[in-house]
């Protein structure tokens, strides 16, 4: 009960703020980012603060703040989405395994991270990783452009 009262007021204040997310400002391209894929229902870019190297998100293009908000065939597409870039990462970045992590309280706007991670990786003592320069990320953002 509690959960849906604070959901509805959450939702009450995006509405009267008439506020955009940072995902459908990159969406409409009036902020940049480093798109890797696009198509009608999904938009795939580079995490802007990346916990690894090759951290990426898949983000609906419509902003459904909450993935209970996201229609079945949608949800369900996304998750086949990133199942099949799972399986591209895993082989481009020969890496064990790919984190898939879903939640929107930063960005209301339902979006999936998908991460790459070796087993010999301890996740609690992540932090996030950058890239060490311009030319490593443009290097990862090619690498996933291609296999996507």
């Amino acid at each position: 009960m509690l959960h849906c009262l604070l959901k509805i007021i959450f939702l009450c204040d995006i509405l009267a703020l008439s506020m955009q997310t940072i995902f459908e400002k990159i969406i409409n391209r009036e902020i940049p980012a480093d798109i890797l894929h696009e198509d009608e229902l999904f938009i795939t870019i580079l995490d802007i603060n990346p916990v690894k190297k090759g951290h990426i998100l898949l983000i609906t293009k419509e902003p459904y703040p909450w993935i209970d908000d996201v229609p079945d065939d949608i949800t369900s597409k996304a998750f086949v989405r990133a199942k099949k870039i799972i399986q591209l990462l895993k082989q481009e970045f020969s890496c064990d395994y790919v984190h898939m992590i879903v939640e929107g309280l930063e960005v209301p706007h339902f979006h999936i991270h998908l991460i790459p991670s070796f087993l010999s990786e301890k996740n609690a003592e992540w932090s996030h990783e950058s890239y060490l320069n311009d030319q490593e990320k443009l290097d990862y953002s090619n690498r996933i452009k291609k296999i996507l």
